[in-house]
């Protein structure tokens, strides 16, 4: 199994058992079978996102609860794909900013890669 996966499952697994739930719990709300989640935990099946949203919905959560609970903290430094991402989209990829950018957010952000663009057309021989 996966490291990720492991750690999802192991964050699930916490997060089910500080709410006081069993696996028979979720299972019996989501309509499974009773081994259901244990094939699911050792491993067995393989974990799906859809196997993340459904449990944190029995237990009450978005996914978005669930997956800052899995990963409380950005890693430092940053990959270098999320660097140039947050260099490209400025502000709204930021964990505390709305999950979707706004019609403002995007024109804002297209007139700024406009300017650049045409800037450094209008300097030839530099950069």
């Amino acid at each position: 199994m996966r490291p990720e996966n492991e750690h999802m499952l192991a964050v699930l697994k916490d997060l089910m058992e500080h709410l006081g739930l069993s696996y028979r719990d979720v299972e019996r709300e989501l309509g499974l079978g009773a081994s259901y989640f244990s094939r699911l935990f050792d491993g067995t099946m393989r974990l799906r996102y859809e196997h993340i949203a459904d449990i944190a919905g029995v237990l009450g959560l978005g996914i978005e609860e669930v997956m800052r609970f899995a990963y409380p903290r950005l890693p430092q430094p940053p990959s270098e794909a999320a660097a140039r991402l947050r260099e490209l989209l400025g502000d709204w990829v930021e964990p505390a900013a709305a999950p979707f950018p706004t019609l403002e957010d995007l024109e804002s952000l297209a007139a700024r890669t406009l300017r650049r663009l045409f800037g450094e057309l209008a300097r030839p021989g530099e950069g």
